[in-house]
């Protein structure tokens, strides 16, 4: 009997699709043989119509459960040898598909089914989130910008007075935090449209180069952290104090969080770049799916860079 609903694993190299049960986990793989336009996938959603999208090195992929159908950027310049490289995606409460690339904001079209380029003279994008008001927040380059749609106006936050920023993530109260190339949490004030940070090394072991790769709420007024260097952190936002509740892989190497999810109630998944680490928040244990070299069901690599939840 299945638990719960599909995910889908995006690894290093392919896509891999699983049907997780009570154990062992089973994974089903697809890669460029099976259609999809790059075996490199940097993220993943679902639509309100069931489709799956993937982000690749050669544009957006769409998924209906049989075939993968390629979108590109539009691109002026022909002669122009950059690859379509889709870093982040978003569908609002509007309908709205947005879609993070190398080349800026774009929308997709659903009537017409092509990518819209949103806004003009923007460097790449690389996170995107909507907030509890309608605004879409989202990274380009290290820019914290956020876009009223509404008033039709763009909001920059600029380093050096806000740190470069490298990721972003809202709570569960609609509080909205970023995560600086220098290893700082930052807590966006609305009243006063600044930045508090938060030193999320600073009580644990100091590495060459650590920042903060993911957030993802954890309820209870608190916030996972993956991190590159010291794997998961516990935020506390009320006190503004972390903990580390796992740091090191079995073989003693840090580790690397690329992503989080919570894939139901008692169980939080960590992609990392040594496999799936599986926490169960009622028992605080940890469980860690790593590749087999003679399973064909088992990851096709330790790198996992993002897991999405199929509601299908």
């Amino acid at each position: 009997m299945n638990r719960l609903l599909p995910l889908f694993v995006l690894v290093a190299t392919c896509i891999t699709f699983t049907t997780a049960r009570a154990q062992p986990y089973y994974f089903r793989h697809y890669q460029v043989e099976n259609g999809l336009s790059n075996n490199t996938v940097f993220c993943s959603m679902q639509d309100r119509n069931g489709f799956m999208w993937f982000g690749t090195k050669e544009g957006l992929n769409r998924f209906d459960g049989y075939r993968f159908k390629l979108f590109k950027l539009d691109n002026a310049d022909k002669h122009n040898l950059q690859k379509d490289f889709v870093y982040c995606l978003l569908t609002d409460p509007q309908g709205r598909f947005w879609v993070g690339t190398q080349k800026g904001l774009f929308q997709f079209d659903t009537t017409q089914e092509k990518l819209v380029r949103f806004i003009d003279s923007l460097p790449e994008v690389h996170s995107i989130q909507m907030d509890l008001q309608g605004r879409l927040w989202f990274l380009s380059n290290s820019t914290i910008c956020r876009y009223d749609p509404k008033k039709n106006v763009l909001r920059t936050f600029r380093p050096p007075l806000y740190s470069d920023a490298y990721s972003l993530c809202m709570d569960d109260e609609g509080g909205m935090w970023f995560s600086t190339w220098g290893g700082i949490l930052q807590q966006f004030d609305a009243a006063t449209e600044t930045f508090r940070s938060y030193d999320l090394f600073v009580h644990s072991p100091r590495m060459p180069t650590c920042f903060i790769k993911k957030m993802y709420p954890a309820g209870k007024g608190q916030l996972f952290v993956g991190t590159s260097c010291q794997g998961i952190k516990l935020f506390d936002i009320a006190t503004g104090t972390y903990k580390d509740i796992l740091m090191y892989s079995d073989d003693k190497t840090t580790i690397y969080v690329r992503d989080i999810i919570q894939y139901s109630e008692n169980e939080v998944w960590f992609a990392t770049e040594s496999g799936i680490y599986i926490l169960n928040t009622k028992t605080q244990q940890f469980i860690n799916l790593k590749k087999k070299i003679l399973d064909p069901y088992s990851l096709s690599d330790n790198a996992v860079r993002y897991i999405v939840q199929s509601f299908l």
